[in-house]
């Protein structure tokens, strides 16, 4: 049996309602975010699950807890596994950075693989950061399946 990981996002959140970047901000899910994960949560029940990760932040530790529920594991915070930091952009609606940033929105829109917000990350960030944190938890769970929020 390979290794079988099941990437999840965190549910909703009111930022993520009122389309503001908030990769880094800490913020918990909304009412509508907690539905969303109890759906899935259900979807998940009869899967054998035997580990959960997430990143630090309150709404994937919350996503995580809810659909661990019913297979009683504790999650795991890995810093490794955290949301993208927006830099200046954080908190941002959209339409706003558009208009006060506009030049580095449209270069980031771009490419955003490789282009950051000033003091933000970028997606080769990232994928430095996340991929050996992914590796690891593959390779402590051979043969295993892993839920990463």
């Amino acid at each position: 049996m390979p290794t079988r990981i099941y990437l999840v996002r965190h549910g909703a959140t009111d930022l993520t309602a009122e389309d503001r970047f908030a990769g880094s901000t800490d913020v918990p899910l909304s009412e509508e975010g907690r539905r969303q994960v109890a759906g899935l949560a259900e979807r998940l029940r009869n899967e054998t699950l035997d580990a959960i990760y997430a990143s630090p932040l309150d709404r994937t530790i919350e996503t995580a807890r809810i659909i661990e529920r019913p297979h009683g594991l504790e999650p795991v915070p890995d810093a490794g596994l955290r949301e993208i930091d927006y830099g200046r952009w954080e908190g941002l609606r959209r339409s706003d950075v558009e208009t006060q940033f506009s030049d580095e929105y449209a270069i980031w829109q771009e490419d955003p693989f490789t282009i950051a917000p000033q003091g933000g990350e970028s997606g080769v960030n990232i994928l430095n950061r996340a991929l050996p944190c992914i590796r690891r938890i593959v390779e402590q769970h051979r043969h295993r399946t892993v839920l990463v929020v």
